[in-house]
């Protein structure tokens, strides 16, 4: 079932010209469930039908293309997926966004920041019951006080799912091209789905389903972040990506999030307990969580194995450890 079709899709203009009605809409559909459907301005419209067909070369081109823009920041390869990764504001790294189409994707990361602040002015007290200076305290990047903080960011991914009808075969891919999770960030702006993949949980019919398609519908889900301060009023919206009845077409999706600090804490500078014998990371459905091994007390490979075994994005799981008295990684805080 498509969301677009069951839910209310409420215009995203009206919610960022803190419409009453728009402003309730989406307070309702955060309250219950963490998500909600929202049809898209011709500005978002007209950049992603622009960039994506190059989004496309680009991916289907040679790996020595490709490689020219590796790295955490720019582009990355897996066995079941290929990722532009980066983060915005004053921290977007020109130099790591291909040629081709570098001049729409810096279009497309100014209007994603302009949209997040104006989104998080509207809703800062009819939704998260917070005055606008108070978020300069919190532990957004993008919102921190420029003078005080001039490094002000969200982050922007375009996933690439490879959907392969004949994956290599020593391929260790996912169970799902994303396991059922939701984002550590405050909220996001899912603008684009090239085809099935992408779903939402409602947990009060304990279904999922299936999001928009095309260039018209997007989506905006809460994270963690935004349940904690709003101290569980807000859902954290669960989504996943699962792979299509129908192997061989891969899928584009794009999204940006406005993260947390901790997002982007890097694992060169964790302080761990090197008797650390594997992660455990939690099943948002209480079921038995996910374990992932740390091997010879490589922290950051086991990092990067959680990512192709769960299909998570890194800043999903490149967090700060906790630990139990054994000195185990048993979880990630914010």
């Amino acid at each position: 079932m498509l969301a677009n079709e069951h839910f209310s899709v409420t215009p995203l203009d009206s919610i960022l010209n803190a419409s009453p009605e728009a402003i309730q809409t989406l307070h309702k559909e955060l309250v219950r469930k963490g998500w909600a459907v929202v049809s898209l301005p011709d500005r978002f419209v007209g950049l992603t039908q622009d960039l994506s067909p190059q989004l496309q070369d680009f991916f289907s081109s040679e790996y020595k293309n490709k490689s020219l823009y590796l790295g955490k920041i720019g582009w990355s390869n897996s066995t079941h997926k290929e990722v532009l990764h980066y983060t915005t504001g004053t921290s977007l790294s020109i130099e790591k966004i291909p040629e081709s189409f570098r001049e729409t994707f810096v279009k497309l990361s100014n209007e994603f920041d302009d949209t997040l602040a104006r989104l998080v002015k509207a809703t800062s007290e009819p939704i998260f019951h917070l005055q606008e200076n108070d978020w300069k305290q919190k532990e957004f990047p993008f919102l921190h006080d420029p003078t005080d903080h001039p490094n002000r960011f969200n982050m922007l991914d375009v996933a690439y799912y490879k959907n392969a009808e004949s994956p290599p075969a020593n391929a260790q891919l996912p169970t799902q091209n994303c396991v059922a999770h939701h984002d550590p960030g405050l909220i996001s702006l899912s603008i684009y789905q090239s085809s099935p993949g992408l779903q939402l949980f409602d947990p009060e019919s304990n279904l999922w389903y299936d999001g928009p398609l095309g260039y018209e519908f997007g989506l905006i889900w809460t994270g963690q972040a935004a349940s904690d301060i709003t101290q569980g009023e807000l859902k954290s919206g669960v989504h996943q990506v699962v792979y299509p009845a129908t192997l061989g077409t891969p899928r584009l999706s794009i999204w940006a999030e406005l993260c947390t600090s901790e997002q982007t804490f890097s694992t060169k500078n964790m302080k761990w307990n090197e008797n650390c014998t594997k992660i455990v990371i939690p099943n948002v459905f209480g079921s038995k969580p996910y374990i992932v091994p740390v091997m010879n007390g490589d922290l950051s490979s086991a990092i990067k194995t959680a990512e192709r075994l769960l299909g998570m994005p890194r800043s999903k799981v490149m967090l700060r450890p906790s630990f139990n008295e054994d000195g185990e990684v048993i979880g990630f805080n914010r």
